[in-house]
């Protein structure tokens, strides 16, 4: 019985780092999966704000932990926000980049009220 006993433990330290590796790179593709909904949500409000004039500089400001750029194109703004995520299980961040860089991106009209 006492062998039994010892093979379970040698079993199950065996299995656990590779459970954790599991479970954290679940957890990171969670992560990534949460902060890009978050990305398309503040891309909208961004869109929003520019079509309610107001000043690109004044946005950027208001989202300043996210990397905001854009440029203008004859009759559009293209528009990219993106946000870096550190990868934290041991062997997807051999699989992704550390960080992993999440971004979403958006063309919209100029209005021609708008003031670059």
């Amino acid at each position: 019985m006492n062998i039994n006993k010892g093979q379970a433990l040698v079993e199950f330290v065996i299995i656990l780092p590779i459970l954790f590796i599991i479970l954290f790179g679940i957890i990171d593709y969670g992560r990534i999966i949460y902060e890009k909904e978050k990305l398309e949500n503040v891309i909208s409000d961004i869109i929003y704000m520019i079509k309610s004039n107001k000043d690109l500089n004044e946005i950027k400001e208001i989202y300043d932990n996210y990397h905001i750029s854009y440029s203008y194109e004859k009759d559009y703004i293209n528009i990219i926000i993106s946000k870096d995520i550190n990868i934290i299980a041991p062997g997807l961040s051999l699989m992704l980049d550390n960080p992993y860089k999440i971004e979403s991106k958006r063309v919209i009209m100029k209005s021609s009220d708008y003031n670059e």
